[in-house]
């Protein structure tokens, strides 16, 4: 993960997790932010405060691809 992302998580801007498509659905796990540098790049995703039910990823060029109907696990605060 590079470190702009890094410092994005660590200022609360957006949150990390795992995204994984069970049965066809994708399904987001937040995980602890000391955690995140053991999730394998295919996995990583990230969450908005303000996306609701939505996540999104980075292709390897950088490219930002939004899952929307996710539920990020947000709360409403």
């Amino acid at each position: 993960m590079n470190e702009h992302l890094k410092k994005l998580i660590e200022s609360g801007a957006i949150v990390g997790g795992r995204k994984k498509v069970v049965d066809g659905f994708t399904i987001f796990e937040r995980i602890p932010n000391d955690e995140l540098q053991n999730v394998p790049e295919n996995e990583l995703a990230f969450a908005t405060k303000a996306m609701g039910r939505a996540i999104f990823t980075l292709e390897e060029n950088g490219k930002i691809i939004n899952h929307k109907g996710v539920d990020s696990h947000l709360t409403n605060e």
